[in-house]
């Protein structure tokens, strides 16, 4: 089942079943441009030979818990990215899903919201009854057209670097061009496995590959953000670095060979802000791997209590490719700055303090 939600700025079609989110339109002007950057699979869940709902239906935003390949012989990012979900409550500007996760003993209350005046979704995961220590993550993955490239920045980090191991598998013909563990700076320079370095700051490039790295956000950062500037658009995500210390690039760009990636499902990249060790598996991150750089990996939950976890993506309409400088909250408004490298900038309307408030 597939339904949709619409305000005046923005619509979204959710698939129910796997609580996944896409397509969804955002209007840029008053002729009606629309922005879709949210990636659709390129096969349906009937073709699909992987029988996950995860891989059937995916697309767009969808939420990791716990995050990476199943605990306990679970699904690939949890009952959270596979379901089966139910509506609770549905509005034209929201609907509301639960899903339980069966090996936590515990439930997750999805919302997904628009507001009109706003280009932006607003999404919060409400964890219930679960006790222990668990990674997750949001996993929204984009397209980027064919011909066109996209200016990729994101907030300051203190550590980065290429995933520890091999990425996918090679005897079944994954292509990965990025040398394991190695650290890095800049995503202008992620190094390479035969030397030299790779810019992702512009993306796609003409290599063809499947690769994954982690940027953990620097100390003084407390909003965290992506930006991709589209020809057009500006697509963000913002959270608070306390409930997502890292985010990760999933650079898929036609180097996966499993099913039902074949070689051909490139030009995506996913943006997955995460309290996560890489996309590994939920004991990994459990064992602090990266507790001497003061980066979380995993969270404790309690059945006494309620865990409330915000994320909101959205877009501003550009002229033209603009890359993204800074992104900083308006005090006392639901609007934060964009400041782009041309020196331009702009107030945005988003309720950042939304996203903060359960830092409180």
């Amino acid at each position: 089942m597939i339904t949709k939600i619409q305000s005046d700025l923005v619509s979204a079609e959710v698939v129910v079943p796997v609580g996944h989110i896409a397509p969804v339109e955002f209007c840029l002007d008053e002729s009606g441009k629309v922005a879709k950057p949210y990636s659709l699979p390129g096969w349906t869940p009937e073709e699909c030979k992987v029988d996950v709902p995860a891989v059937k239906w995916l697309r767009g935003e969808f939420f990791g818990f716990p995050f990476g390949p199943g605990q306990d012989g679970g699904p690939v990012h949890g009952p959270a990215a596979n379901g089966p979900w139910d509506i609770v409550e549905k509005t034209k500007n929201s609907i509301r899903l639960t899903v339980e996760l069966p090996q936590q003993s515990g439930l997750i209350e999805k919302c997904v919201e628009l507001r009109n005046g706003h280009r932006a979704l607003y999404i919060e995961h409400k964890i219930e009854g679960v006790e222990g220590r668990f990674n997750y993550g949001h996993h929204p993955v984009l397209y980027i057209p064919e011909k066109e490239t996209v200016q990729i920045r994101i907030n300051a980090f203190k550590f980065g670097s290429v995933y520890p191991e091999v990425f996918g598998d090679a005897s079944t013909g994954d292509i990965n061009v990025l040398k394991e563990g190695a650290r890095f700076e800049s995503i202008d320079e992620l190094p390479l496995r035969e030397g030299g370095t790779l810019s992702v700051a512009e993306y796609p490039n003409p290599l063809q590959y499947e690769d994954l790295v982690m940027m953990s956000a620097a100390d003084d950062v407390r909003l965290g953000w992506t930006a991709v500037s589209y020809d057009g658009y500006v697509w963000l995500s913002l959270r608070s670095t306390k409930q997502f210390p890292s985010t990760l690039f999933w650079l898929s760009n036609g180097g996966c060979a499993q099913e039902p990636w074949n070689n051909v499902n490139g030009r995506r990249i996913g943006v997955e802000d995460v309290c996560s060790y890489f996309s590994i598996d939920c004991e990994r991150s459990r064992e602090n791997p990266l507790e001497e750089f003061g980066i979380e990996t995993a969270k404790e939950f309690t059945p006494r209590k309620e865990t409330y976890l915000r994320h909101t993506q959205l877009v501003h309409p550009t002229d033209g490719v603009k890359p993204v400088a800074s992104v900083s909250p308006v005090a006392g408004e639901a609007n934060v700055l964009i400041r782009f490298e041309d020196g331009d900038e702009v107030e945005v309307a988003v309720d950042w303090q939304w996203l903060l408030e359960p830092d409180q």
